[in-house]
């Protein structure tokens, strides 16, 4: 992710992912993060979104690629 928003930085854009989060317990979270930059009013470019966990949807469309292995 670092990559993807390093170039939303220098082109001025948005950028629209999927993360996957491991996290200190060892279990997983699936993020979705749509953002948009903003015209820089100062010399720092800012970002305006939402990050949702999609990590159900994720589990389920692994699950399905199981399934279809089988």
């Amino acid at each position: 992710m670092p990559q993807t928003i390093d170039r939303a930085s220098n082109e001025m854009t948005g950028f629209d992912i999927d993360y996957r989060l491991l996290r200190a317990d060892g279990s997983v979270k699936y993020l979705h993060v749509l953002a948009s930059a903003l015209e820089p009013s100062s010399s720092d470019l800012e970002f305006v979104g939402t990050v949702t966990d999609v990590t159900e949807r994720k589990l389920a469309e692994e699950a399905c690629v199981e399934v279809k292995r089988i």
